[in-house]
């Protein structure tokens, strides 16, 4: 059988002051990782931000037909009156609002904020060792 040789060569080179490299090399990698973890924080913000927004329309569009049905141009009134209203039209005007119980996630998984977060203590630890 034939044997196959390598083409490629192999070169070694010599660092001076190897600790330093690999410190410097390291305090990048954690500066990178901690970018990373901003990038993350800022992609969830901005979700939760187009979730917001368009809750804030249907809010917006609840209360711009509640106002129609009130009709608040013709008739100013206060608050506490507006709340006495049932119903205009026959169309109810304010529901009964429920109390809403909060329910407490447990984190399971770990999520890429956590992970990164992971790394970052690991890498710190390897930094300071040296």
């Amino acid at each position: 059988m034939a044997t196959k040789k390598r083409s490629e060569s192999v070169v070694h080179v010599r660092i001076d002051n190897p600790i330093s490299k690999r410190k410097e090399l390291l305090s990048s990698t954690i500066t990178v990782v901690e970018l990373l973890k901003r990038y993350e924080r800022i992609k969830e913000i901005q979700k939760e931000k187009v979730k917001t927004f368009a809750l804030f329309k249907t809010k917006m569009r609840s209360l711009s037909r509640l106002s129609k049905l009130v009709g608040l141009k013709d008739m100013p009134m206060q608050m506490r009156e507006v709340k006495k209203v049932k119903s205009v039209k026959g169309k109810k005007v304010f529901k009964a609002v429920k109390k809403v119980k909060v329910k407490k996630v447990k984190k399971k998984e770990l999520t890429g904020n956590e992970k990164l977060e992971v790394q970052l203590d690991e890498l710190r630890r390897k930094l300071g060792s040296l």
